[in-house]
């Protein structure tokens, strides 16, 4: 992946016996040691993450997995940015009889743009990623009191997201807004229905704030924003790449704008206070 990446996978578009729907993985490890991981419970080797990563995804969504012939449309599209997931080892987490137990683990992504490979970002680089993909099935918030510390846990699902771009003084700027709905998995603190939304979405706006700001460090625009540029104004677009400015800078997030509702917080009830209907935390990007 430190050269262009189309180069080294001609060979096999080329086979028709290979199909175009495995997952597709980048990795620093050895090919041989992660053959070799062995998946729980003596199942059989299909069971790891590396060929079945969409049943975690479905428990606790991260990092969205995907398949080849996905990763071979976007890796030409133009102004997009391919999130590869990085296939690692884990030796430190699971044990049997005492011993070390490797286990397989998604533990980053490497993002790729215009066929070439832009890095790697590990997870806690990417914690706001999760709420820009539509294909997250349900992913943890932690919810901490004013004293911060920690007063309980939502899980939140199925985000909706829209993408709204402005022009101005001729350089893009985006308004990104995202709705969740989820529910309370843990509530240590007398905080009511209401307090917990505002807090779940105002942590939820600081990790989409984060992971941006991540990205640009690197010159690279993880939520693909760009991507919006080139298709509402592609001559635009164009004239920016030809010059010698950057389509994408930390200013380019104009603002978030996050809610979250509660369905329900299972089978014990909340306090309940009065507050507004519905949380809203629309502040500027960079404040």
């Amino acid at each position: 992946m430190k050269s262009k990446v189309l180069t080294k996978l001609d060979t096999i578009g080329r086979y028709q016996e290979i199909r175009m729907t495995p997952w597709v993985y980048g990795t620093n490890e050895s090919i041989e040691q992660l053959f070799n991981v062995p998946a729980f419970f003596n199942l059989s080797p299909l069971n790891t993450l590396a060929h079945e990563p969409s049943e975690e995804h479905k428990q606790r969504s991260y990092i969205v997995p995907i398949r080849y012939f996905d990763f071979m449309a976007l890796i030409t599209e133009p102004a997009s940015t391919v999130l590869l997931p990085n296939l690692s080892i884990d030796k430190g987490t699971w044990s049997l009889n005492q011993k070390e137990n490797p286990k397989l683990v998604i533990n980053g992504v490497f993002a790729i743009s215009e066929v070439v490979s832009k890095g790697f970002f590990p997870n806690d680089k990417l914690a706001g990623l999760r709420w820009m993909e539509t294909d997250t099935k349900r992913s943890p918030v932690t919810i901490t009191n004013k004293n911060g510390e920690y007063a309980g846990l939502v899980v939140l699902s199925k985000p909706k997201i829209r993408k709204k771009l402005n022009i101005v003084n001729g350089m893009p700027q985006f308004r990104v807004n995202v709705k969740l709905h989820g529910n309370v998995v843990e509530a240590l603190d007398d905080m009511n229905k209401t307090e917990m939304e505002m807090k779940a979405a105002a942590r939820v706006r600081e990790e989409i704030i984060s992971t941006f700001k991540n990205g640009i460090a690197s010159k690279t625009d993880l939520y693909s924003l760009e991507h919006v540029l080139f298709k509402k104004d592609t001559r635009l677009w164009k004239k920016i790449h030809q010059s010698s400015l950057q389509p994408m800078d930390a200013g380019s997030l104009e603002s978030v704008h996050v809610e979250v509702h509660l369905d329900h917080a299972g089978m014990k009830l909340l306090p309940h206070h009065d507050g507004p209907a519905a949380p809203s935390t629309r502040k500027e990007a960079g404040s």
